[in-house]
């Protein structure tokens, strides 16, 4: 479910069962083998996030993903990627640099500058947003806030480049900046009430919808790459030494 880029990418990634006596986490191999291999079905899944097309830079993804299916796909030993029964690890290292890096920042805190950069220059509804003290100690958190995602990134980023012990920073990355971003979504739906909701081609939409689209498009970032629920389940056991529940 939800491959981005399915339905033009050449190769696909595929976890799949190699030793079923293992237990869960291992006996797992990783393949990556041509998406026109036979048996292999690709199908649209349509999101509402960019109907009507939103601005650039303004939600995660494609107005597309897909869902896969594979019926009696068989490939080559040749398509293993790593040692057998081990392609678990293979790619929990992959999700967890993913969870990384500058676009993720940015796709977290671009809102943020939107918000500071409109107030700056407009009013609404007679009201100079700029001179509301309410307002600006709201977006001054979130500012604050945002200051937070670029150092956790940076630690992250310097992790990986000098090869040091790179476990639960990923996960506690993807835990603040994308709810972050959501927190920030939110206050500025209530800094602009109902122009917040006006999406792209709406006679009084704000800058093209900008701020709309980015509410439809925040909620999700808690979810790709790893639900914040399941990384905050790994900061607990790798990064603070936790026992299972």
């Amino acid at each position: 479910m939800f491959t981005t880029a399915a339905h033009y990418a050449s190769h696909i990634y595929l976890m799949a069962r190699t030793d079923p006596d293992a237990p869960k986490h291992r006996g797992i191999s990783i393949f990556v083998f041509s998406m026109d291999t036979p048996g292999i079905t690709v199908r649209p899944l349509w999101t509402i996030q960019n109907d009507p097309p939103a601005p650039a830079g303004t939600t995660y993804g494609d107005n597309r993903t897909n869902e896969v299916f594979f019926e009696d796909v068989r490939v080559p030993a040749s398509c293993l990627l790593g040692e057998e029964n081990m392609g678990w690890y293979v790619g929990a290292m992959g999700l967890n640099l993913d969870r990384v890096g500058a676009s993720r920042y940015l796709i977290s805190v671009r809102r943020d500058e939107d918000i500071v950069n409109f107030v700056k220059g407009n009013e609404l509804g007679g009201l100079d947003l700029a001179e509301d003290s309410s307002v600006r100690d709201r977006i001054a958190e979130l500012w604050i806030e945002a200051q937070v995602c670029r150092l956790m990134t940076m630690r992250s980023m310097s992790l990986v480049e000098q090869g040091g012990n790179f476990t639960y920073e990923g996960s506690a990355e993807k835990v603040f900046a994308p709810e972050h971003g959501v927190k920030t979504t939110e206050t500025i739906s209530q800094i602009l009430g109902p122009y917040a909701q006006l999406l792209n081609g709406s006679e009084d939409a704000i800058e093209e919808g900008v701020f709309a689209h980015n509410l439809m498009g925040a909620f999700q970032s808690g979810i790709n790459h790893g639900s914040t629920q399941v990384m905050r389940d790994q900061i607990a056991r790798r990064g603070l030494g936790m026992p299972r529940g």
